[in-house]
């Protein structure tokens, strides 16, 4: 297992960013000396930390480094800030399209990575469940499934109000519009992922295979009804769980070993 933590330039956020990968590379030796893993077309999974979080989140929070070697997985953590992992024109931060191809490009020419899409997937939890779903959709061509953990679809709460942002006790109305931008104009674009979804449909394009799990106790489980309901409706290709649990790493933990078996479906 190889942990290893990366800085580059990145062209969309126009400032030096960190990441962190973890590689399933040491698994040993056979008999006859040879190695007894393949060190090249890795499967990959871009996995997004939370609101207030960082790249190295999931590494103190979680065992998922085993779950990167148990499934032969290689995991590129990327550090998000709290962007929701969407462009910011107007700051010149393009964290869609840093997350959706320009990461996935120079994380493949730095570590044998498969540059299949049927071998890339994305992930994250509350705020990185969004950006996997919204970003996981409009970058189909480049990831074949999304894992959305306890997704914040703020988006998707305030078109349901009718254009109408609320306080939800961690992100207030002036952070909401600031981030998302003019609430009223929310119901068609690309930041609601069914838009995305529903433009996939029209235009008969490949669209990711979908986990999505909820604790029963979080207080984001109304939004994530919503993006089920959505997924029902559409009769999406996608798998929900829901259980006994609030919007804490214990819940996550609870959950990320069957993400990684669903990957590996």
């Amino acid at each position: 297992m190889a942990i290893i933590r990366v800085r580059f330039f990145s062209n969309c956020l126009m400032r030096t960013v960190p990441f962190t990968a973890v590689l399933p590379n040491d698994g040993g030796f056979l008999k006859d000396g040879s190695p007894d893993f393949v060190l090249e077309n890795m499967k990959t999974l871009y996995l997004l930390h939370g609101y207030t979080g960082d790249e190295n989140d999931y590494l103190v929070h979680t065992h998922i480094s085993e779950l990167s070697k148990k499934y032969g997985i290689a995991v590129i953590m990327p550090d998000g800030d709290n962007s929701f992992y969407i462009d910011h024109v107007a700051e010149n931060r393009h964290f869609g399209k840093y997350i959706g191809e320009e990461l996935v490009e120079y994380t493949r020419r730095l570590f044998p990575l498969s540059k299949e899409r049927e071998d890339t997937y994305i992930g994250g939890l509350s705020m990185g469940g969004y950006g996997a779903m919204r970003n996981g959709l409009k970058y189909a061509h480049t990831f074949s499934k999304i894992l959305a953990f306890s997704g914040a679809y703020i988006p998707i709460r305030i078109v349901d109000n009718g254009g109408v942002p609320v306080d939800d006790g961690v992100s207030n109305v002036e952070f909401q519009c600031r981030v998302f931008g003019d609430p009223k104009m929310l119901a068609t674009s690309d930041l609601d992922p069914r838009v995305i979804y529903q433009e996939l449909e029209k235009s008969k394009k490949s669209i990711p295979r979908i986990f999505m799990t909820e604790g029963s106790e979080d207080f984001l489980l109304k939004e994530n009804h919503a993006m089920r309901d959505f997924l029902q409706a559409q009769n999406a290709d996608f798998t929900y769980i829901e259980d006994t649990g609030e919007h804490d790493w214990d819940f996550w933990n609870k959950h990320l070993e069957e993400a990684f078996a669903f990957l590996n479906e």
